[in-house]
């Protein structure tokens, strides 16, 4: 009995159907998917990389260069120069103190200058010429003490300085205007890093012509005006640097594209930025270190497409020159909204650029113009004039406008020791004559006026502007 009970129990059991394993059978459907997918999706990956590689086309005009070209004219003029690296130590304190002298016009830079007659001479010859920088590798060293023009333009303030001590103000004034005249050209075919060089180069010049106004006779004063009149009137546009300064862009960026690493050697560009912002943070204007935090590069890989890449550099540099030319400047150095952190890496702060050309050219080349037109006025009449209207036409052509108001003139006011003439500064409000804090500094050291400064710019009382 017991076995026959086994036997129906087992009979039962071979009896009952088994049921199908579904979770299996759908776990596999969901496994091919995913496989698919991701063979799909490493398909694409692959694909856009590839497309991505296409290099893009750019459209760079050539450039034409003049027949005769004050560029290789002052070239030819730094070879000529004789002990050219002792000249940075003429400005160096030490050396002053080793000396004993303490003026641009000491005799030991007397000397230098009478050595280097010929390079002076070379110097001048290019100034009649036209300039285009021609499409030459820049090298970083022109941002300190190593570019050959800053050294030509060197010589020529200890030669302004030696007119001076030896008491011929007029001499002194035709050098400072040469320096002037030299910086002004100098930004012609260059991008940034040559209008810079360009301003120190006319900073020198205006170190001495601020302190020459109030020493030269009437026809001295007066061909001074028609000189400053000529040079602010070939004054290049910065939108033009920046559309030379975009066409360097496209240049160096497709250096990078073209190599096969290219994705690699933008994330190492990083590291050689990273290096001319720590350089641009000793320059207390430039905040370079802030620029830097707000570069928001990441140190990843980008795996964009190289026409992207391009695409966006062409598209944010076009944005910049069409406000380039734009007065008064912006009162932020705020950067655009430039999304890829890999094209903000070839776009300088526009703002702060536009803020520096008004700052360091065109305020107080215009200032000079009113000032020196003063003088002459004042030896004419033994007193200062009421209105600066007065001065036009027979002092100045027009009155120059203040680039940071410049639906206005620059103020002006007659006071008891002669007169007040200012700039209403980056903030735009009429100070009544307050020159912006600690607005005295020497030659070597930067000017302080920055753009976030709160007062007036004054003329004469920051000599470096």
């Amino acid at each position: 009995m017991k076995q026959e009970t086994e036997a129906v129990t087992y009979q039962g059991l071979a009896a009952v159907p088994r049921k199908p394993r579904r979770w299996l059978a759908r776990a596999r459907t969901v496994v091919l998917a995913l496989a698919s997918a991701c063979a799909l999706s490493a398909g694409a990956f692959w694909g856009y990389l590839r497309w991505g590689d296409i290099n893009p086309e750019i459209h760079i005009p050539p450039q034409v260069l003049p027949k005769v070209n004050a560029y290789d004219t002052w070239e030819r003029a730094w070879a000529a120069i004789k002990d050219e690296k002792s000249i940075i130590n003429f400005f160096e304190p030490a050396v002053l103190a080793a000396t004993g002298e303490s003026s641009v016009g000491g005799r030991v830079r007397a000397d230098y200058v009478t050595r280097n007659r010929e390079a002076l001479a070379l110097l001048r010859q290019g100034l009649l010429q036209e300039y285009v920088r021609p499409n030459v590798p820049i090298d970083l060293d022109e941002m300190n003490d190593g570019g050959h023009q800053r050294q030509l333009a060197r010589i020529m303030t200890m030669e302004a300085g030696a007119y001076d001590a030896a008491g011929q103000a007029g001499h002194a004034l035709e050098t400072a205007l040469d320096m002037l005249q030299m910086g002004a050209m100098v930004a012609r075919g260059n991008g940034t890093i040559g209008r810079m060089v360009g301003m120190a180069i006319q900073n020198f010049g205006r170190f001495h012509l601020w302190r020459l106004v109030d020493r030269v006779d009437r026809a001295a004063a007066t061909s001074a005006v028609k000189r400053l009149e000529a040079i602010t009137s070939t004054h290049l546009p910065l939108s033009e640097t920046l559309r030379h300064e975009m066409y360097d862009g496209q240049s160096e960026i497709m250096k990078i594209l073209q190599k096969r690493a290219w994705r690699d050697e933008l994330r190492k560009t990083y590291f050689e930025i990273e290096g001319v912002m720590s350089y641009l943070s000793s320059i207390p204007f430039l905040k370079g270190g802030d620029f830097l935090s707000r570069l928001g590069l990441s140190k990843g890989i980008y795996y964009g497409a190289k026409r992207e890449l391009m695409g966006e550099y062409v598209q944010e540099m076009e944005r910049q020159i069409a406000d380039a030319d734009k007065l008064p400047p912006p009162q932020t150095d705020a950067d655009a909204d430039v999304p890829n952190p890999y094209v903000r890496m070839f776009v300088m702060n526009n703002g702060l650029r536009r803020f520096l050309e008004a700052k360091n050219t065109l305020v107080p080349n215009r200032l000079l113009i009113v000032k020196y037109a003063l003088r002459a006025y004042f030896l004419d009449h033994n007193e200062y004039p009421q209105d600066l209207s007065v001065l036009v036409p027979q002092y100045l052509s027009s009155l120059p406008r203040d680039p940071f108001r410049p639906e206005q003139t620059f103020c002006y006011k007659r006071t008891p020791m002669g007169y007040l003439l200012y700039s209403v500064g980056p903030d735009r409000l009429d100070q009544g004559g307050a020159p912006i804090k600690n607005s005295t500094e020497s030659l070597r050291k930067y000017p302080p006026l920055l753009i976030e400064s709160v007062g007036d710019v004054v003329a004469g009382a920051n000599p470096t502007l």
